[in-house]
């Protein structure tokens, strides 16, 4: 006769491999937390083009995540490039000028009304770009060893410069690798839970310790808070990207699609915000002497724009979550705070995970009392 393992064993057993299954994936827990999202959003797409296309999930997978690539990822590898070799140009010019016409050479590159303030930083910043401070001219020798001497400090600080440089750069372009990496992890898993999702459903139901219709109940759950989150992530986009056309038309700016496309960007991504954008844009009309307008969109990217993403958003979600309001919001910031912003999504799905427990432990426990 078998021996009968302890319960208190299985548990640790359990605990023990949860832990090492947390510490596999954690490196890209965020890319494969995308993917399901996403996965879970256009699974109904996959499903009609698959019927389209004679039942070939594969093909239908291969072009909703070529899609995906082109309109999202794409872009936005591209955007990270850009900042990158922005970034490294600015850092490497500001280096040079700073070499040749020092900290007043900076500031002189900065818009009117920022100068003074920087001049005063410049002066009471504690040690400030010392590193590439050099001492005034040579001693008492001739003009040979002068010269000598200058040439030798116009190498030291070329040299500083070129390292100073270098070290930037190698910075940013491990940053891009690891998104790049990143953003290449979510189209491959992409790709498999659109091709496979209904399989790797199937599997996390039949290894699930529950019941078929509670399984298949958690699951369900899940897919609709995904989905209504999403749903109301976009339409809270659409919404504000037109609030904010309608203060970027009275403020009369220029670059008026480029402004409305990189408002509705980062008003999809939730640590961002449609704000912000308005807001920048604000002050850039403000430090260009257009002081009125600047303003203006200052508190219209803070009130009417910032405050609808906190009020339309978890209203347009309550519904299909099923949760009030105040839930839905307080879920959502706390899924930002935590987890960034990706914890839009997963703040809301945490609450529901705990409330379907609940509703688990309960009725176990009506139907132990039923029994009993």
């Amino acid at each position: 006769m078998a021996a009968q393992r302890p319960p208190g064993f299985v548990l640790l057993l359990v605990a023990v491999s949860a832990t090492l299954l947390a510490i596999l994936i954690a490196p890209f827990a965020a890319s494969f937390f995308a993917a399901a999202v996403l996965a879970g959003v256009l699974h109904p797409l996959q499903v009609g083009l698959s019927r389209r296309l004679g039942d070939r999930a594969g093909l239908a997978a291969g072009l909703l995540t070529l899609s995906v690539a082109v309109v999202a990822v794409g872009p936005l590898a591209g955007l990270c490039v850009f900042v990158a070799k922005q970034a490294t140009t600015l850092y490497t010019e500001g280096l040079a000028i700073y070499r040749r016409d020092g900290v007043d050479g900076l500031v002189a590159q900065l818009p009117e009304p920022l100068q003074n303030a920087a001049r005063w930083v410049g002066e009471h910043w504690p040690g400030g770009f010392r590193v590439l401070e050099q001492d005034g001219g040579g001693g008492g020798g001739g003009d040979a060893l002068a010269n000598a001497g200058d040439a030798a400090k116009e190498g030291g600080a070329q040299l500083v410069q070129f390292e100073a440089a270098t070290s930037v750069a190698a910075a940013v372009l491990d940053g891009l690798a690891t998104v790049l990496v990143d953003l290449g992890v979510l189209v491959v898993t992409l790709f498999f839970l659109l091709q496979q999702g209904k399989q790797l459903v199937d599997w996390v139901v039949d290894v699930l310790p529950l019941s078929d219709d509670d399984a298949e109940r958690m699951v369900g759950e899940f897919r609709d808070v995904t989905r209504a989150v999403f749903g109301a992530t976009i339409a809270t986009a659409f919404l504000q990207t037109g609030i904010a056309w309608i203060g970027y038309a009275i403020a009369g700016i220029p670059y008026l699609p480029i402004a409305l496309l990189l408002t509705f960007v980062c008003a999809v991504i939730p640590v961002v915000g449609a704000a912000m954008v308005v807001v920048a844009i604000g002050a850039l009309l403000w430090l260009d002497g257009q002081t009125g307008y600047g303003v203006f969109l200052i508190v219209w990217g803070v009130l009417p724009v910032g405050l609808s993403d906190n009020v339309v958003k978890p209203w347009l979600a309550k519904g299909k979550l099923r949760l009030p309001g105040p839930v839905v919001l307080f879920a959502m910031l706390g899924g930002v705070v935590v987890f960034g912003a990706f914890g839009i999504v997963a703040g809301p799905l945490i609450v529901a995970f705990f409330l379907a427990s609940l509703r688990l432990l309960r009725r176990d426990d009506d139907v132990a009392a039923a029994t009993g």
